[in-house]
């Protein structure tokens, strides 16, 4: 464009008895504040990429302080203090997102231990009233765990720790295992919803958010840097992953939710320093 101008200028300059001059000037005149207005455009674009990662840095923000950390503009949810007793090391380990199969099998099965729904000797777990089991007090997983371990793992009424370990290792049984340690832990997150520690409406909600904001950057970030080629265009990038992944998340607690992991996170840490 710039070739052109000058191109144009020097053919309107030119003496000749031939040529329109008066026109070749008005084009001129027109490419310049066409140049004039395309500079304009993309000082503004390039301005734009700052102000939009600021704005970026602001909705996250606001993102964690209203959805997540549910603070000051929104009510926290509260839960019934009879509900305290109620947590167990299986749901505390998933607010945590810090366990293993074996942990939160033999955890909820220790749990049991202590409350008096299971006998322990030595490494042998002994299931009270086996034909007639008792179930007062337990939560929906506990009860689909000793009906899947006493039933499909030793069928009697008593069962190992190495009867759990060589089910949970055999290859040909592999997808078994799987299919109920994923209605295991269904269960588990039920559990979290019934007790008031985590919300899937805020799960929706922040999906929406993360993806919608997310495809917005990413337009943007491919139309500033079409129109600019301004290889800071690409910071915008940055955002755009970062509200596709916040979307991703499905870690979605209320603020007793968060609490409760954090005090469970301060107790794995004490339990395995010690």
């Amino acid at each position: 464009s710039t070739a052109g101008l000058w191109r144009r200028t020097l053919v309107a300059a030119r003496p000749g008895p031939h040529k329109d001059r008066s026109f070749l000037i008005q084009a001129v005149e027109q490419e310049i504040r066409q140049l004039n207005r395309s500079a304009q455009l993309v000082r503004v674009l390039n301005s734009a990429i700052w102000l939009l990662l600021l704005a970026a840095a602001l909705v996250y923000f606001l993102l964690q302080l209203l959805l997540e950390r549910e603070g000051r503009f929104q009510l926290r949810q509260t839960i019934p203090p009879q509900v305290h007793a109620a947590y167990r090391p299986a749901m505390l380990a998933r607010l945590i997102r810090i366990h293993r199969p074996g942990e939160l099998l033999l955890s909820t099965l220790l749990d049991l231990v202590n409350r008096g729904h299971l006998g322990l000797d030595g490494h042998v777990f002994r299931c009270y009233n086996q034909q007639i089991p008792d179930y007062r007090g337990m939560a929906a997983y506990e009860i689909f765990l000793l009906n899947w371990l006493f039933q499909r793992v030793t069928q009697e009424n008593t069962l190992s720790t190495a009867q759990i370990r060589k089910y949970a290792l055999d290859s040909q049984r592999a997808s078994e295992f799987s299919a109920y340690y994923q209605q295991f832990m269904i269960l588990i997150q039920d559990e979290l919803v019934k007790t008031g520690l985590h919300d899937p409406r805020k799960g929706r909600i922040s999906r929406l958010i993360g993806f919608s904001t997310s495809a917005v950057y990413g337009l943007l970030a491919g139309f500033i840097g079409w129109m600019t080629w301004n290889p800071l265009a690409l910071l915008l990038l940055f955002p755009t992953t970062l509200f596709a992944l916040y979307g991703l998340k499905v870690r979605h607690l209320t603020g007793a939710g968060y609490d409760q992991a954090d005090i469970s996170r301060v107790y794995r840490k004490g339990l395995t320093h010690y």
